[in-house]
């Protein structure tokens, strides 16, 4: 074998200088058994020229017989285990190839809506201070798979080999092969409206069978209670106005219209006026900036909201 190359190569080493190519070198002289006895000198030389470095005359002229040889093979032994290894892991890592994440992340800040195109060629309204996962390796496993946290409107693409898609919330899954619905995940109701095509609802943790909905159908879901209610007759404006750029606070609670705006604007509220809460509203307002809507609700609801400490305070006028 080249000696000074296999010299060249564990100096370089010892210093942490080896690029790709000559690890792959390295590993190679190593990897032969025949090489073990030069490598042996090589690490000897090596031993000696870096005890040489640290020891003083004292040192050399008092130091007892036999302790730099224990010492050399220990350190023999040590270097060359550490060689294999550091070299070993090296290469096998240069030698991976690139791997595409597992999973693909998009999110919304408050107030904010974004429209996002999956890599299967299916369309995503993400709504406010919303959050949704998908699976890259959906052509591997048959199955296209996403994680909401929020609300969404979807618009999934059929494929012709029917690979079904999946959404996933904390209490619910539905499945499609391809249609146009509303998931609202937010809190421990979650809504899930259709508009076009059919889908089918799985509870998670219940005992019941799959819930199968038709278009201008929506499910509500209490995850506390439990309790599953089926509304007929839907429309996109009474059940995912968002996505028409309407914010529609039909026959809701006023409490309820606050946790929406919570949910939507990251705005915490606190009214004092018991009988306000509870009044139902039935109002609609533009969607838009927290700064219109609340112009718009103070002028429909005849209410002022008060900014004071880190939240709104809300009165009537």
């Amino acid at each position: 074998m080249n000696r000074s190359r296999l010299v060249l190569l564990t100096d370089k080493y010892s210093r942490g200088t080896l690029n790709k190519s000559e690890y792959e070198e390295f590993i190679a002289l190593l990897g032969k058994s025949g090489n073990l006895p030069e490598l042996d000198k090589v690490l000897d030389s090596h031993w000696d020229a870096s005890s040489d470095k640290h020891l003083v005359k004292t040192d050399r002229k008092h130091k007892k017989p036999g302790i730099k040889a224990k010492r050399s093979i220990v350190f023999r032994w040590s270097i060359a285990s550490s060689i294999l290894l550091v070299a070993a892991t090296c290469v096998w890592y240069f030698s991976q190839p690139t791997v595409l994440p597992s999973f693909t992340e998009y999110s919304t800040d408050y107030s904010g809506i974004k429209e996002v195109s999956l890599p299967d060629g299916s369309v995503v309204t993400l709504n406010a201070n919303s959050n949704l996962i998908w699976s890259n390796d959906w052509e591997q496993n048959g199955q296209r798979v996403v994680q909401l946290h929020g609300e969404a409107f979807f618009d999934i693409l059929h494929l012709n080999d029917d690979i079904a898609f999946i959404v996933s919330t904390d209490d619910v899954l539905v499945k499609v092969l391809g249609t146009s619905f509303n998931v609202d995940s937010r809190g421990i109701v979650t809504e899930v409206f259709l508009e076009e095509g059919k889908v089918e609802l799985q509870l998670k943790n219940e005992q019941v069978e799959t819930i199968t909905m038709a278009p201008g159908e929506r499910v509500k879901y209490n995850g506390q209670s439990k309790e599953v209610e089926k509304l007929a007759n839907e429309s996109m404006i009474s059940s995912a106005a968002w996505k028409k750029g309407v914010l529609n606070f039909k026959n809701m609670l006023f409490s309820e219209v606050l946790i929406e705006l919570n949910n939507i604007y990251g705005k915490n509220f606190e009214c004092s006026d018991t009988s306000l809460l509870s009044k139902p509203m039935f109002v609609g307002v533009p969607y838009a900036d927290w700064e219109a809507v609340q112009q718009a609700l103070e002028l429909s609801l005849n209410i002022k909201f008060t900014e004071s400490e880190g939240k709104y305070l809300v009165e009537t006028e």
